[in-house]
């Protein structure tokens, strides 16, 4: 039995994410997760109403169309409860990264013993500005450029080199 019923828009991103095409698979842990997932799915439909019903069912069509008439079910509005948990998650990614950021600074070049050391820190670095990269890449960069975010965000790649 399902504990809590996530909103619609979550729902909504667990269709996004379910790999249809499951069954199909030759590789069992392929199939495993599929069947957790889609069980998973049809609770928060039955625990869900109308709305959960309706919105799988037009994602089904969309998953499994025969033609290209069928176009993917609009994302249902975020609530604000969703809004907050996002705001909340960003706080705490923004926090972390703030206290990397003073620990990498606070590295003296006679700390580092080899290179190995400093690709550790730059593989995760280069992943995470390529993460934000196409993060803004799907925001309007216009309304951004002025920030003191984007402005640090900037300085921080061409830092890297990128």
């Amino acid at each position: 039995m399902i504990k809590h019923i996530p909103s619609l828009n979550v729902f909504w991103r667990m269709l996004c994410n379910h790999d249809w095409t499951f069954d199909y698979s030759d590789d069992h842990s392929v199939w495993r997760r599929g069947t957790a997932e889609l069980s998973a799915i049809q609770e928060v439909v039955e625990a869900g109403g109308e709305e959960y019903k309706k919105l799988f069912e037009d994602y089904s069509a969309y998953a499994w169309r025969k033609d290209d008439s069928i176009k993917q079910p609009e994302r249902p509005e975020r609530s604000k409860e969703d809004r907050n948990i996002d705001r909340e998650m960003f706080v705490s990614i923004a926090d972390s990264l703030d206290l990397i950021n003073n620990e990498i600074w606070s590295i003296e070049a006679d700390q580092v013993t080899d290179a190995t050391q400093l690709w550790m820190l730059y593989n995760p670095a280069k992943s995470i500005i390529n993460k934000l990269n196409d993060l803004l890449e799907q925001k309007s960069k216009s309304s951004m450029w002025d920030t003191i975010a984007f402005k640090n965000y900037r300085k921080l790649k061409e830092y890297i080199g990128q």
